[in-house]
């Protein structure tokens, strides 16, 4: 079923129109089954794509879905904040109404102003309504998805497993160049353990395709040896891509399944003019030709993983 849009319902306009042209079929009716937040963290360039990328996958199942945006109460950042104000719900009034389900995407604050090394998580701007947000969401809702350096974040938070040094990830013991700081960028190929978590995985290819975009890692090592952490999917390149508890109240994402096909490019070729020298995405340009389009191979099982994440929420 839908996405359905209630009258009273706080949320973008522009979203509305791009996901009905997605193929997105909207209801007009007052109520939903799962109310579904996001709390978008990206910069304001970035904001109005990664709604239509999560809700994009979540409006395309059977369960009838209100999604719902979510910002903090008092920070606000100043770019795009006219339509933060208009269109995201704060999150006192968020804790009044409930979540069912809520994803916490990935934001750009993982290096230091100088670029030299990871950023302390404490020294995120918003870092105390953040983790205001993950307690709440922890005793609160259903099921939440930590997305990228929000992961991180509350991997740090909840186990007190912090990020490896930078120019120490995996994919820099995998390339040789450890000490250097180099991104973890491409598209990798994960090996999926369907014993770890069926209720996520059910319906899952044994290898799990996903871009990756980060100068951080939390080491597959440091999490097997966590309690409570379970490990879906994980590469010798890239490292874990999926993490659960086994009640799947907490489910953590090191990648970016949601990414549109061209999106790898777009910030490849947008570091390029910026003189970063980027290397080339990992098997995503066809024989590595930054001039030929990129085939898309992970959005099929991220669509597997959203609709298994609300199958499980409407149980």
């Amino acid at each position: 079923m839908p996405l359905v849009r209630a009258a009273q319902q706080r949320f973008h306009p522009l979203a509305w129109k791009h996901l009905g042209n997605m193929g997105v079929h909207i209801l007009e009716q007052p109520k939903a089954q799962l109310r579904i937040g996001l709390l978008n963290l990206m910069p304001a360039p970035s904001r109005l794509p990664t709604i239509e990328q999560y809700f994009g996958l979540i409006g395309a199942n059977q369960v009838s879905i209100s999604p719902v945006l979510v910002r903090f109460d008092e920070y606000v950042p100043r770019s795009g904040r006219e339509d933060m104000l208009a269109f995201y719900e704060p999150f006192s009034v968020i804790q009044n109404k409930g979540l069912d389900g809520l994803i916490v995407t990935g934001a750009n604050l993982e290096l230091t102003q100088d670029k030299q090394a990871i950023l302390p998580a404490s020294e995120i701007l918003y870092h105390k309504e953040l983790i205001r947000v993950f307690d709440w969401a922890r005793a609160n809702v259903r099921s939440t998805v930590y997305s990228c350096l929000m992961s991180h974040v509350a991997l740090e938070h909840f186990y007190g497993i912090t990020r490896a040094p930078l120019g120490a990830t995996t994919f820099n013991n995998a390339s040789g160049t450890v000490g250097q700081p180099v991104k973890t960028f491409g598209v990798f190929s994960h090996i999926v353990d369907h014993s770890a978590n069926i209720s996520l995985t059910r319906g899952m290819n044994d290898q799990l395709h996903a871009p990756q975009s980060r100068w951080g890692d939390v080491l597959l090592a440091d999490v097997t040896s966590t309690a409570g952490l379970q490990v879906m999917a994980a590469s010798d390149q890239s490292g874990w891509q999926m993490l659960a508890t086994p009640d799947a109240k907490e489910v953590y994402l090191q990648g970016h399944p949601e990414y549109f096909p061209g999106d790898l490019a777009t910030e490849y070729v947008r570091d390029k003019e910026a003189g970063m020298e980027p290397h080339l995405p990992v098997d995503y340009f066809p024989d590595d030709d930054d001039t030929k389009t990129p085939v898309c191979n992970w959005r099929a099982d991220a669509h597997v993983f959203f609709r298994n994440w609300l199958e499980l929420l409407a149980k």
